[in-house]
């Protein structure tokens, strides 16, 4: 545990999910008689969510991801929520949430590109530098987004990558953080 002067330096945010991941291990240790050696601790969590960390991917313990998940929705700048099962058919092109839009357009140069298209609904500042995606098994992947023109951000990612993938799943969560 963090002494509380170490925890009174951080921001309001962090200090928050500090003492949440305190009392997780607390809880965790009622529960189980040791701690899985592989699950994150917080400080890691924070770690991936500010680029700190290397790597783009990261599955979480089942309450590291509620942390996690907790963490970029409360600290992000976008989120485009997972689509009602009735409301999505196939492959999704265009989602909405909120704070933003996201688009996949089919590149006309290349078939096998799509332009992925963010669009800010909110100005926000400082704006997203990075994109995350959730999906349904727990699997949060890190994308850096390039500079903004205004709004906007548009670059163009591989049509079978993982990022266009789990774009176009409708059980997929999106944050922008």
């Amino acid at each position: 545990m963090k002494s509380h002067a170490a925890v009174a330096n951080l921001p309001a945010a962090e200090r928050i999910f500090v003492r949440l991941e305190e009392v997780d291990a607390i809880m965790e240790g009622l529960d189980a008689p040791a701690r899985e050696p592989h699950a994150p601790r917080f400080a890691d969590l924070h770690d991936f969510v500010s680029g700190r960390k290397s790597g783009g991917s990261l599955k979480p313990h089942p309450r590291q991801a509620a942390s996690l998940r907790r963490l970029l929705a409360n600290t992000g700048l976008g989120y485009v929520p997972r689509l009602a099962a009735a409301a999505s058919e196939g492959a999704v092109s265009t989602r909405e949430g909120e704070g933003c839009r996201i688009s996949l357009r089919p590149s006309r140069a290349e078939p096998s590109q799509v332009y992925v298209v963010v669009e800010m609904t909110v100005e926000r500042k400082p704006q997203p530098e990075y994109l995350f995606i959730c999906t349904r098994d727990g699997l949060f992947s890190r994308f850096p987004l390039p500079e903004a023109d205004g709004m906007n951000f548009q670059f163009l990612a591989q049509k079978d990558s993982d990022l266009v993938r789990g774009l176009e799943n409708s059980e997929t969560e999106v944050f922008l953080h």
